[in-house]
């Protein structure tokens, strides 16, 4: 018998399905950042390189996916603090 709980789960695998987001457009992996995270604008998101949007993406994607002991992780690249601090404008 299929519950609520399978389809939500099946419902979040499709939308984090694995991507090649190195294949990817630029208005591509910024429709699929909007996507999983509506709060994203696009106007934001033109600040940034194509690559940190992919890195972000990824980010993204794994961190929407099912935890357990098959789950895949992700790896910050080393040109990316782990802590930074933004300090406000007077």
């Amino acid at each position: 018998m299929q519950t609520l709980f399978d389809l939500a789960n099946r419902r979040g695998a499709a939308e984090t399905a694995p991507v090649n987001t190195a294949d990817m457009t630029r208005e591509q992996v910024v429709d699929r950042i909007i996507t999983m995270n509506p709060s994203a604008t696009r106007r934001f998101l033109d600040h940034f390189e194509p690559s940190q949007l992919r890195h972000y993406l990824d980010h993204l994607i794994v961190a929407m996916s099912p935890r357990g002991p098959n789950s895949q992780g992700w790896i910050r690249p080393g040109n990316i603090a782990a802590i930074t601090v933004c300090e406000a404008a007077d």
